[in-house]
């Protein structure tokens, strides 16, 4: 049987942004369209909508706090920490990405790998300071559940790194990245 009153598309936004676990018991439960279906969903595609739009205010705020970085009205650290250390992944990423002129997905990536040297190199060439630095290891470790030696390890690879190298470091291989892209 077919819903009129609530849009297939966004039926299918919901369902598809469930996990899978749940995406079958929701398609069950619409096509068997009990009185719940329409509140759950209606439920659901509200959540759906107020996470995309915390989504994007959360980058309209990394853009303008990236402008005022440039601009010399904040510092690097004062905005890492901040994001950081409220766990904002996304928006951390963006400013570093910024910072480093790197693209957001190599930043992301480097962050999230579990080979960590990667970001201690981006974040040791913008001369990020050791207190934002500890923040993003705490924050990678909380998004990737690791343990605190981790990040403690991480920390004195990033201290051990002079600016100069990890700035060579980091222009070869923006350099290498282009070439592979081109």
């Amino acid at each position: 049987s077919q819903r009129t009153d609530i849009p297939e598309a966004v039926v299918e936004q919901v369902i598809t942004s469930l996990p899978p676990q749940y995406r079958g018991r929701l398609e069950a439960l619409w096509a068997s369209d009990k009185s719940g279906s329409q509140t759950l969903l209606e439920r659901a595609a509200r959540r759906v909508s107020e996470a995309r739009l915390s989504r994007r205010l959360g980058l309209i705020e990394a853009k303008a706090a990236a402008r005022q970085i440039t601009n010399g009205a904040r510092t690097l650290e004062s905005v890492i920490v901040k994001f950081a250390g409220s766990n904002r992944l996304s928006e951390t990423v963006y400013v570093l990405s910024a910072k480093a002129n790197l693209p957001e997905k190599y930043v992301r990536a480097a962050l999230l790998r579990a080979d960590s040297t990667v970001i201690a190199v981006i974040c040791r060439s913008i001369d990020l300071t050791d207190k934002a630095f500890e923040e993003v290891t705490r924050m990678r470790g909380t998004q990737l559940g690791l343990p605190a030696s981790d990040g403690h390890r991480l920390m004195q690879a990033f201290r051990s790194l002079d600016i100069e190298t990890a700035k060579r470091t980091l222009r070869f291989a923006a350099a290498r990245a282009a070439a592979q892209n081109a």
